[in-house]
């Protein structure tokens, strides 16, 4: 995230985990980002979970235990 957004908690290693391509990532990214701003809050790990589910969605795959293991 750019410097100038704020942010809560995150743990990088963590999002590491997470089984899709780098332009999902930035997807994931940019969703939590666009949460974070409509709930006035920072982007946290449970927004970047929000957007996650909503990427694996679209992407018909399932999100597994093993990828978010350790990120609540």
């Amino acid at each position: 995230f750019p410097t100038m957004t704020p942010t809560q908690n995150l743990n990088y290693q963590k999002l590491g985990q997470l089984k899709v391509a780098g332009g999902n990532i930035r997807n994931i990214a940019l969703n939590a980002a666009f949460l974070a701003a409509a709930a006035d809050e920072a982007v946290n790990m449970e927004l970047i979970y929000e957007a996650t589910k909503r990427e694996y969605q679209k992407l018909k795959k399932m999100l597994t235990n093993e990828e978010i293991e350790g990120w609540f």
